[in-house]
């Protein structure tokens, strides 16, 4: 390693490393003043090393100028022995003085390397050292080990040697070994100097350490990186809407980085994963009414995996990957399953989960005008006589008769507080059951009774309402549960349950519960002139007609006096024209419902006044019929109407104020949310919209102001939110991500906008406005 890059290791500085072989110029080149003085010194000690010298050291080093032993010859062959002692003595002398002074050299050399020493302490820079000119390898010979050398036990004087006479000669030839006299002094010498050189670069073998430590370190990673881990967390609280966060965890413990993708959905939910391992999981509204736990798959990837092998199993698995053609999980990644647990939801601005009993709602935490406006009444316990079916001449599974004669028999002959059981059996109706104030109609089981309708024409068409069990104005205080009503034969029959009409005096506290209604012409489940009728846990499909108006619905509430219902926890579809529709009526709260395969309008305010309804935690899905949307407002949410018509845009009417649509899960729609004529007033809060043909959310076919859009995510549509003509809208704190076209798109008609906090991504073009009379604020 050059001494370029051993200065920038030991600093730490953010440079740009010579190369090795520049490392000794570049220290060189570099020095300090301080380090002219020390290169001067170390050019001294170079000479006296053997270095070349020029003319003027030539006569002051020790054998320098003298012929190595067998080749020095005396002037003249003719020279006595006498004058042979006095050349050896004056020689002798000379060289003794000349170790002397290298002893003495060596010995002031050591005490400047002890100060030196003193002054330096651990962890110096090496570059200091550099500059200083005594750094190992600083010069072109690099010292990797310092030899211990005790100077006592090198001679001082040369070996002097007299050639004895040649037979051939006539007289003798002195030879001076002065070789050995040189190496002694250079033995001196040398060690004095690589005394001082090992004092002065005495934390070299910690460098030296560390230098091995790294090659190793950087051949395990190289050869024998370790996988990344990941220990998943998720943070403390949840939001309203159930939506929790967390972190992955991932870590490496090579610093590898990391890049962290959703390679499995959950099952109950969304889930937003970033690369760096964080991310917001959403609930859909079932399970957030229950409560419990969903998982998803993430992938944890070093994205430098490609430049370092695993060990043996990495080979190995980058084998299995080339024969495999590349399905095997790459290198460098692992799979981690991460566990999201959702607390059971509270209601808000209702009573608790199940049949409450009377008492005060919670009060509506936003202050919205909406949902129930005053506390839930719910019909009283049956504890009365039980009176069975079979009593009173019903027969199970006889096609023939008309068991519909039995029950009314059953249920006249009750009184107030009163039931009439249906044990499990198929019971024919040939028409219409009524019910009576105070008494109950009870199954036995949802699947196992089975009211089967069989209509005749003749009472097909003088029967007024055309259900199969009809609750008449004025009839209060019952619990219609827990049997099938399906067609068996003959004429389809309108409704499966009706209660109350256009005229008459109101219907109130009727729960109807744990059915499941299917080949229904007209309506599930359809209330008139209704308040306080809780609809619970029924399963609505299999409409028998979905074209033309009236046609194929769920559950649906009319009526101006219609208010102050509860419509939650029930299924709806598929082979449905809308799920849940509600016209004219004001204050009801719709929660938790799934909604799924609807045409038209799967949760639908249908267009005439009705306003301060409250659609939550409710999840819309698929709302398409053979694989495509039949009507062009087939939204998830509907808030104002089209005409009835299926395929036409003709106009239907406006939606009153204060409707307020939060907490919901739409996806597979043409559009998340539809806002359309003169709705105003909407608020649009906390939803998950997704992969819907059109728009998460879409204003349509009219003016309209005041509309609030806060706080939804809305991903993978066609457009995010697309606005045409309203007037003060609020677009705020929304997470618009991977749409294909728009994040948020507006005409020339919206005005006076507020679009503040939202996070906008990976849009075709995230804000596109077809106006400046508004304000931008804050969009990222």
């Amino acid at each position: 390693m050059g001494v370029g890059i051993a200065a920038a290791m030991s600093t730490g500085a953010g440079v740009a490393y010579a190369d090795d072989g520049a490392g000794s110029d570049s220290s060189a080149s570099s020095s300090s003043s301080s380090g002219d003085t020390s290169a001067k010194s170390t050019t001294s000690t170079k000479a006296s090393l053997g270095a070349e010298p020029d003319k003027k050291s030539s006569t002051s080093d020790a054998g320098d100028g003298v012929d190595s032993p067998g080749s020095a010859k005396s002037d003249s062959d003719e020279a006595d022995s006498d004058e042979t002692a006095e050349a050896e003595s004056e020689l002798s002398e000379e060289i003794s003085d000349r170790a002397e002074q290298a002893e003495e050299l060596a010995s002031e050399r050591t005490e400047e390397a002890a100060a030196d020493l003193e002054k330096e302490r651990p962890g110096k820079a090496d570059s200091d050292r550099a500059e200083r000119g005594d750094e190992i390898g600083g010069g072109n010979d690099t010292i990797t080990s310092v030899p211990e050398v005790d100077p006592s036990t090198t001679e001082a004087a040369p070996i002097v040697s007299i050639d004895s006479p040649s037979p051939s000669a006539s007289s003798t030839k002195v030879s001076v070994d002065t070789s050995r006299a040189e190496r002694t002094a250079q033995t001196s010498s040398d060690a004095k100097q690589i005394a001082h050189t090992a004092a002065v670069a005495a934390p070299a073998p910690t460098t030296f350490g560390s230098m091995l430590q790294a090659m190793l370190l950087n051949f395990q990673r190289q050869f024998f990186n370790k996988l990344p881990t990941a220990n998943p967390v998720q943070s403390s609280g949840q939001a309203s809407n159930g939506s929790v966060t967390g972190t992955v965890g991932a870590t490496d413990a090579d610093g590898d980085p990391l890049e962290v993708t959703l390679s499995q959905r959950p099952k109950g939910g969304e889930v937003v994963v970033h690369a760096d391992g964080s991310y917001v999981y959403t609930p859909t509204a079932a399970l957030l009414a229950s409560g419990g736990t969903d998982t998803f798959t993430v992938l944890v990837r070093e994205t430098n995996a490609s430049s370092h092998t695993h060990g043996l199993s990495g080979l190995l698995n980058n084998l299995l990957r080339v024969l495999g053609g590349g399905k095997a999980t790459p290198s460098g990644t692992i799979s981690q399953v991460v566990t999201v647990t959702i607390k059971k939801a509270v209601g808000q601005g209702s009573p608790d989960q199940g049949i409450p009993e009377p008492g005060p709602i919670t009060e509506n935490p936003n202050g919205y005008d909406s949902g129930l406006s005053e506390p839930f009444k719910v019909p009283d316990k049956s504890t009365g006589r039980t009176h069975n079916i079979l009593d009173y001449g019903a027969t199970s599974n006889m096609a023939g008769d008309n068991d519909a004669a039995a029950i009314q028999r059953a249920i006249n002959a009750a009184q107030a507080g009163d039931s009439v059981y249906m044990p499990d059996g198929v019971y024919h109706i040939k028409s219409t059951i009524v019910a009576k104030a105070g008494v109950s109609l009870i199954g036995q089981s949802q699947q196992g009774t089975v009211l089967a309708s069989a209509f005749s024409s003749m009472e097909y068409m003088f029967s007024n309402p055309y259900a199969v069990i009809y609750v008449a104005p004025s009839t209060n205080n019952l619990t219609i549960s827990s049997f099938t009503i399906t067609q068996a034969s003959g004429k389809v029959f309108n409704a499966g349950v009706t209660v109350g009409s256009e005229s008459g005096g109101p219907v109130s506290r009727i729960a109807i519960k744990d059915l499941f209604i299917e080949r229904h012409r007209r309506f599930g489940i359809q209330l008139e002139n209704a308040n306080n009728v809780l609809v619970d846990g029924n399963v609505i499909k299999n409409a028998s007609a979905l074209d033309g108006g009236g046609s194929g619905y769920g559950v649906l509430i009319s009526g101006d006096n219609s208010y102050n219902n509860w419509i939650k926890n029930n299924t709806v579809g598929p082979t449905i024209r809308h799920g849940i529709l509600i016209q004219q009526a004001h204050h009801n709260l719709v929660e938790h419902n799934t909604v799924t395969g609807a045409v038209s309008g799967a949760i639908d305010l249908h267009g005439e006044d009705e306003y301060s309804n409250e659609i939550r935690y409710n999840t819309v899905s698929d709302c398409v019929r053979n694989g495509t949307t039949v009507s062009p407002n087939g939204a998830g949410i509907e808030i104002g109407e089209y005409s009835g018509v299926i395929g036409t845009d003709e106009m239907h009417d406006n939606s009153g104020a204060n409707n307020w649509i939060h907490h919901n899960v739409v996806y597979n729609c043409s559009c998340g949310i539809a806002i359309t004529n003169n709705s105003n007033y909407a608020i649009i809060e906390d939803n998950v919209l997704y992969n819907n043909l059109d728009a998460g959310i879409q204003a349509v076919h009219a003016p309209l102001n005041n509309l609030t859009i806060r706080r939804n995510s809305i991903y993978n549509n066609g457009s995010g939110i697309l606005l045409n003509d309203v007037v003060n809208a609020l677009v705020e704190d929304n997470i618009i991500r991977d749409n294909r076209y728009y994040g948020i798109w507006t005409n020339a008609g919206v005005t006076q906008y507020l679009i503040t906090g939202n996070t906008l991504l990976r849009n075709a073009i995230d804000i596109l406005l077809g106006s400046e009379n508004g304000q931008v604020r804050t969009s990222t």
